[in-house]
């Protein structure tokens, strides 16, 4: 039924629920944490079953007195509540091959959904390989070689950041964004949806891009992943020292 509503002057309309579904999680979608996802609604507007659907199949329906036909589902791993303004999915243990889909909430005619996807933060972020050219006495130490990789990660992505601090506790500095190759899953442990993510980048104090290294001592480099929480996931150590000053005969390179 409408509702008219004077407010300073102008008429609205609010008309059943169509203005106040909410549909969220209740924390971070992330493999083996528990989350429960949450469609709220006025109290004046809950005035019939809400509905539970995932990826089109019904889950449950509650009305606002936490009475949930079925109360659980999916082996007890699905609980369902309610009370006078939310219907809520409880799942214990999130896994990408059950859990991720489309979730609706609906009363009447109005609906919200919510696409849940199970992410994966990885195990390990490492190091895999580091190289330079042989120093020249007189010359600049000039390039580096770096691979990196992020173990069992969720949904994938496309860059990392390359950064770099003067010694080893030196505060650190960014440098620049670096591509990232998607690699299937070989460690153990791994989900078959997951992935393995490496970025290889060659370090040339030439080139424009690297530049402020020129005449630093001591460097040492690491590379941090973000996952699509916005977590970052450094290399466990970081890579070094090299030397980026010109060397005087009689000098030794430490890289």
């Amino acid at each position: 039924m409408a509702k008219l509503l004077v407010i300073s002057g102008f008429l609205f309309f609010h008309i059943g629920a169509f203005l106040c579904l909410e549909f969220n999680p209740d924390g971070d979608t992330v493999k083996g944490a528990t989350v429960s996802l949450v469609c709220t609604i006025a109290p004046s507007d809950f005035t019939s079953p809400i509905s539970l659907t995932k990826d089109g199949s019904l889950k449950t329906s509650c009305d606002n007195t936490n009475l949930c036909n079925p109360p659980n589902s999916d082996a007890g791993r699905y609980v369902y509540s309610s009370n006078s303004s939310t219907v809520a999915v409880t799942i214990t243990s999130l896994r990408h091959t059950t859990d991720t889909g489309n979730w609706t909430c609906s009363i009447a005619s109005s609906s919200k959904e919510y696409t849940l996807v199970v992410q994966t933060e990885p195990s390990v972020t490492t190091f895999i390989n580091g190289s330079s050219t042989a120093p020249v006495l007189g010359t600049k130490y000039k390039i580096v070689n770096l691979s990196a990789r992020s173990y069992c990660f969720f949904p994938s992505t496309s860059s990392a950041n390359l950064q770099y601090s003067i010694g080893i506790s030196g505060s650190v500095l960014p440098l620049t964004t670096i591509s990232v190759v998607q690699l299937s899953a070989i460690s153990v442990g791994c989900e078959a949806n997951e992935f393995d993510l490496q970025t290889n980048v060659t370090v040339d104090i030439d080139s424009s891009t690297y530049a402020e290294l020129s005449g630093k001592s001591n460097v040492y480099f690491q590379i941090t992943f973000t996952s699509s929480l916005g977590t970052q996931h450094s290399t466990d150590y970081r890579f070094g020292p090299y030397d980026f000053e010109v060397c005087s005969v009689g000098q030794f390179w430490v890289g």
